[in-house]
């Protein structure tokens, strides 16, 4: 009753077809129905639908990216004249210090200031001139009236 059976393992066991363990069962391939392998109209309608989306979303990806380009471009437009700009203030500043024009009219142009004994010309035109009148004397109590005549005027007006 009792029998002892030699097993084998590995490379060396002998292999067993898939038919030898059911060689009553057959595999058979299944077919699809004819249906299912025409392209239906929606199908179509959906994937022109995305692929246009995604040509959209790609063209609005694009020209921010233009966008983006000149904003860059302007952004260093900007910061040249902001650097020109500062650079055109410290030169008028410069240029107008006067130690730095006494330097320039001594060291460059060989100026020299007037001495003590030395006269110089002015000429100034005749419509330049203006004539000092003595201001008329007044009495406090005509300023203090004047004073208030004035206040009410500007109020009332």
């Amino acid at each position: 009753m009792y029998q002892t059976t030699k097993y084998v393992s590995g490379a060396v066991a002998p292999k067993r077809g898939y038919e030898s363990r059911r060689p009553d069962l057959k595999v058979q391939k299944n077919e699809a129905p004819e249906q299912t392998k025409k392209i239906s109209l929606p199908w179509i309608v959906t994937v022109i639908a995305v692929v246009l989306l995604v040509g959209i979303v790609m063209y609005r990806y694009n020209s921010m990216l233009q966008l983006d380009y000149k904003l860059t471009d302007e952004k260093k437009q900007y910061y040249e004249l902001v650097d020109k700009n500062t650079q055109m203030k410290v030169f008028i500043e410069k240029n107008l210090d006067l130690n730095h024009i006494k330097s320039k009219a001594i060291y460059e142009l060989d100026m020299q200031k007037p001495g003590a004994n030395q006269k110089v010309p002015v000429s100034v035109p005749v419509q330049d001139l203006s004539v000092a009148t003595p201001a008329a004397e007044s009495t406090p109590d005509s300023s203090i009236f004047s004073f208030f005549a004035n206040t009410l005027k500007a109020v009332f007006g």
